[in-house]
């Protein structure tokens, strides 16, 4: 909430955290704004009345000279520029009485009345709500009407949002059903469905803002409350957070222990059916075997395999469940991979045309982190 007009904070009516209504004052301020508007229309109003004194005199003068007219005393000319007068007059009036709206519509934004000056402009509550910040001070002098002083809200019907990874994004429509749990309230879940998916991705996250509808359960709702979200299935949830397990151990160069975590992720799953993170946990699988020197077969056995050829079977796994799924980012992803292992066998012909396909699909999104290592890349192999 902004300042009406520049001024002295004379005081102030609340403070942090109070319940306000609509209407309810929240500080009052000296300012010579509030005389000049008083002025502005005492100046209207004399100009109104000055205009329909004219207007009068006009009116008598055509009443008059008509009259004459009638008895051939004066000419037809004087007859019609008294008639102009008239004409010039009533507009005059209609300019003097606009006037005086303008200047009356301003006092009753300020809460003035006409005619008293030195009256303090009281700021009133917008809404009915919590305040939530207080940047004044009483006895502070303010310029700037546009920073803001106080800070209202209505905490009874807020938004929930929360970002949703671009790969399980396909999941998610406008109009399902969808579970919330918050932390300050644990064991309680609350119901509600997507209102609104967000038209990009974010860059940097390579998520997507997904928003419910506004809770209506009163004041225990506040925003930015820590939130966890069901809506794409326990199983996907689960499988996402053994994603970011599996990345972490990577780079950490625990990869028998990434291994672990990718052999669990993919056995929920084929236990759940949600196969979202599917070709993502395919390409991690390849990438932990080019760090490994003793992969795991299938059997559970332990034997010495190339590392490399591990790793081509488990990017080409991914690509194609990725283009079964119409999942180009993954895709990208996993080509990238396959096309670094490749130009490390001197394939860098092969490399190139994969990787070219793959990257002359996209037409947006060039400056996020996939598309811009596919460039390099592209020309690195070029080179």
């Amino acid at each position: 909430m902004v300042l009406p007009v520049p001024g002295r904070i004379a005081s102030v009516m609340v403070q942090l955290g109070d319940t306000v209504t609509q209407g309810e004052p929240l500080l009052a301020i000296d300012s010579s704004d509030a005389d000049a508007a008083l002025s502005t229309f005492l100046q209207a109003e004399a100009s109104v009345t000055q205009a329909q004194a004219t207007l009068r005199k006009a009116q008598a003068d055509l009443t008059r000279l008509s009259d004459l007219f009638t008895h051939d005393a004066v000419a037809k000319r004087e007859v019609l520029d008294a008639e102009n007068a008239v004409t010039q007059a009533r507009a005059t009036v209609e300019q003097a009485q606009a006037a005086r709206g303008q200047a009356l519509r301003r006092l009753e934004i300020l809460g003035l009345k006409p005619g008293d000056f030195k009256q303090q402009v009281i700021v009133r509550a917008p809404l009915a709500g919590k305040i939530l910040e207080i940047n004044v001070v009483p006895g502070e002098y303010r310029t700037d009407t546009t920073t803001s002083v106080m800070t209202v809200a209505d905490l009874s019907t807020v938004w929930m949002s929360f970002d949703v990874p671009e790969s399980a994004i396909r999941l998610i429509r406008a109009g399902e059903h969808v579970e919330i749990s918050l932390v300050a309230y644990p064991g309680e879940m609350f119901a509600g469905r997507v209102r609104r998916i967000a038209d990009t991705v974010d860059p940097q996250s390579r998520t997507v803002k997904v928003r419910r509808d506004r809770q209506r359960k009163a004041w225990r709702r506040y925003a930015k409350v820590w939130a966890t979200k069901r809506a794409i299935g326990a199983g996907s949830e689960e499988t996402y957070l053994l994603v970011l397990l599996a990345e972490a151990c990577g780079r950490m160069g625990q990869t028998e222990e990434g291994l672990t975590v990718v052999t669990e992720a993919l056995d929920l799953v084929d236990k759940s059916g949600l196969r979202v993170f599917e070709a993502e946990l395919y390409r991690l699988k390849g990438e932990l075997s080019l760090q490994s020197r003793q992969v795991k077969t299938s059997q559970g056995k332990s034997e010495v395999r190339s590392p490399e050829s591990e790793a081509e079977e488990c990017f080409w796994k991914a690509i194609e469940i990725a283009r079964r799924q119409q999942a180009k980012s993954l895709e990208l992803r996993a080509v990238m991979n396959l096309s670094r292992l490749w130009q490390q066998q001197g394939k860098k012909a092969e490399a190139r045309q994969m990787l070219a396909e793959i990257y002359g699909w996209f037409t947006e999104g060039f400056d996020t982190a996939d598309l811009k290592g596919a460039k390099a890349l592209l020309e690195e192999l070029s080179s």
